[in-house]
């Protein structure tokens, strides 16, 4: 059954690069009211590209969103988020704010909005919520009532799965996981593609075998209810081929670089947050 937030109210998203319309489509994909939507972006050409995809309301004009809404998701890059709220801010009394912005804390939102009574809530999602397999932390603000919470939580578990952070800290580390994972995941699929390409199969099938390769490990871990661990040991069997490589692997330190990689996008990230 549907809640309260997700039946009635008009929800604005204030952005449209790759979140803020992975988000849109999520929301079309689990039967959102199209009519109940509107997406803002700067361009003209964007405006026309968007409506023409998605069916639902858009505009340039962030403040025009703002007023429409009952719910305004704030989905532009960190750095615009301080002149987007200054934008709207006298237009937002009485609604809630989610922020997808990483590393703005809801201190720092308020501190931009010059208002410490107002409703904030923060979620970091990844790519996914698109398709409605995403992943989303969640971390709201002292104010908001627990039903709203309640609310919210059960709006957003459309999208995929939700988790309810006890601390705010907790999502900066969900961004390095959750929110760069597709992007490495991504690019081990590419790998393991493009090594069938040497092995002179074609484009097209070797692309089909990895995205199903990555999909079937996946689904059989959840639904074995094992770890990875568990599924390595099985499969690579001693003397095998998989035991062969992922020797190899070893051999190479594949397990530090993968680690050295993941702190420079840990430094990386607290550099953003200065």
């Amino acid at each position: 059954m549907e809640t309260e937030t997700s039946e009635n109210k008009k929800i604005a998203v204030i952005g449209a690069g790759h979140i803020g319309k992975a988000f849109v489509e999520g929301l079309i994909n689990s039967n959102f009211k199209s009519e109940n939507i509107i997406i803002t972006c700067r361009t003209n050409k964007k405006l026309k590209d968007i409506g023409l995809a998605y069916k639902v309301n858009s505009t340039t004009d962030n403040i025009k969103a703002a007023k429409w809404a009952d719910l305004i998701v704030i989905a532009v890059k960190p750095k615009d988020v301080n002149k987007v709220l200054s934008e709207i801010k006298k237009f937002i009394d009485g609604k809630t704010i989610i922020s997808m912005a990483a590393g703005i804390s809801i201190s720092v939102l308020k501190d931009f909005l010059n208002e410490e009574t107002q409703k904030i809530i923060r979620i970091m999602p990844n790519i996914p919520i698109a398709t409605n397999d995403g992943v989303i932390g969640f971390f709201a603000a002292k104010n908001i009532s627990n039903k709203e919470k309640k609310d919210t939580l059960r709006f957003l578990s459309r999208f995929g799965l939700v988790i309810n952070l006890k601390l705010e800290k907790e999502l900066d580390i969900l961004t390095l996981i959750s929110g760069c994972g597709p992007g490495i995941v991504a690019n081990l699929i590419k790998l393991f593609s493009s090594y069938s390409r040497v092995l002179k199969m074609d484009k097209k099938t070797n692309e089909v075998i990895a995205l199903q390769t990555f999909l079937g490990t996946t689904n059989y871990l959840i639904r074995k209810k094992i770890t990875a661990k568990d599924l390595e040991k099985s499969v690579a069997t001693k003397g095998g081929i998989t035991k062969t490589i992922l020797k190899s692997l070893e051999h190479q330190k594949f397990s530090i670089i993968f680690f050295r990689a993941m702190t420079d996008g840990y430094l990386k990230l607290k550099h953003l947050l200065k």
